[in-house]
């Protein structure tokens, strides 16, 4: 038996593994296989802030950003006259120039401004605080709002990895809540590609189906990690760490002001109303949120009772009466609001003793006035927000 030569043997050991592959890209190709892992994310098994992926686009190292130079407006989710610029931030582009004092605010929704126009976010007003305080000698102010709806700490840094190039002057860090949600599936830093390097290397093959398979099948599985969050209090601090160390005087860090723990009291006196009344229906309580007046014992509820569905509800919120829970759900998301609570408190907890919290943003300002829900900053707290990080920012230049 004659053996073929060594170089043809060669080329078929060359060519087999690439025929199978391309027999196997065709396979799947034909049983309509496809995997898209931010595709998984904004089907809620992570990142439940996703449910409307046109708002939202990809991205390597951030997980995801906003649709870039894009105007958004969609107050049922928060998104108010909202312009982005070409990086999938809220804002204008940014501008070049010497002299200038630049901040680059990094945070979430509470930065972004949920809730808001372009003109009353945080970042914005403490563009004006930062001028009306400055001699106009000084030079031009730049605050970037580095907000994205959603996002964690891990996202956050890797935003300041971006942005080291343009130097910032100020970096505020203003993260917590999301950070302490449970990820149900993998941890924020598990979706990450971390080098711009790897990640041009790897764009052109995940339009492969073979190597979209291997993507799932090497993916950790979630129910690995059944209780994992979307960072760990050890990956906060050492944010915290690594962003105080290097930017030293410049960090300012914030305590994430919310207001959970009146929300919780205010859903017991809802329950409690409901129990003297004999009622197992509450009509007023929008997911975390809740918008009413309390009424004081013994005060007569009568007016406040109506039918939903046969069977009578407490009524705190009219304009509600397709958003009723019972009073099961309304102690179940109690206590998810106090776990959520602890977990938040787990992180603040390794934020510097001088990170700013509600008393020096705020002042004796009540929660009504500042908050328009559990966290979100109405107009008056981004106003007052703003000056108190302008202040501080003042403090430390001088």
């Amino acid at each position: 038996m004659v053996k073929a030569p060594l170089r043809y043997r060669l080329l078929v050991m060359l060519l087999a593994p690439i025929l199978v592959l391309g027999v196997v890209e065709i396979s799947l190709r034909i049983f309509g296989y496809r995997y898209d892992p931010f595709a998984a994310l904004t089907g809620g098994e992570t990142h439940t802030e996703l449910g409307e992926v046109q708002l939202y686009r990809a991205h390597p190292e951030l997980i995801w950003t906003l649709m870039p130079s894009a105007v958004l407006d969609d107050n049922m989710r928060g998104f108010v006259k909202v312009h982005t610029n070409s990086l999938g931030l809220r804002g204008e582009e940014l501008s070049e120039g010497g002299g200038q004092l630049k901040v680059l605010c990094l945070g979430d929704s509470i930065t972004f401004g949920s809730c808001l126009p372009d003109d009353e976010t945080f970042p914005v007003q403490l563009t004006r605080e930062l001028e009306a305080c400055r001699d106009e000698a000084a030079g031009q102010v730049v605050v970037v709002n580095g907000g994205v709806p959603g996002w964690s700490s891990v996202q956050g840094r890797g935003l300041l990895e971006r942005f080291r190039s343009w130097d910032p002057d100020f970096v505020v860090f203003w993260f917590g809540i999301n950070d302490s949600k449970n990820a149900r599936g993998l941890p924020d830093s598990m979706h990450i590609v971390p080098a711009e390097t790897v990640a041009v290397l790897i764009r052109p093959l995940r339009r492969l189906r073979v190597f979209q398979l291997l993507q799932q099948l090497l993916a950790p599985a979630p129910e690995s990690i059944p209780d994992a969050r979307r960072t760990s209090v050890e990956e906060f601090a050492e944010a915290v760490r690594v962003i105080g160390e290097e930017w030293g005087d410049r960090a300012i860090f914030i305590r994430c002001p919310e207001r959970i723990y009146q929300t919780i009291a205010e859903f017991r006196t809802m329950i409690g109303d409901a129990e003297r009344s004999g009622l197992n229906i509450i009509i007023g309580p929008k997911q975390l949120l809740s918008s009413w007046t309390p009424a004081p014992d013994g005060t007569d509820l009568q007016g406040r009772v109506m039918s939903v569905g046969g069977e009578l509800a407490l009524v705190y919120e009219p304009d509600q009466a397709n958003a009723g829970v019972t009073l099961p759900e309304l102690r179940a998301r109690i206590d998810l609001l106090f776990k959520l609570k602890m977990e938040v408190d787990l992180r603040l907890a390794t934020l510097p003793s001088d990170a700013m919290g509600s008393k020096d943003l705020f002042g004796g300002e009540q929660p009504g006035t500042v908050f328009h829900d559990n966290c979100h900053l109405s107009p008056r707290g981004a106003a007052l927000a703003a000056r108190a990080v302008a202040e501080r920012i003042m403090e430390r230049l001088r």
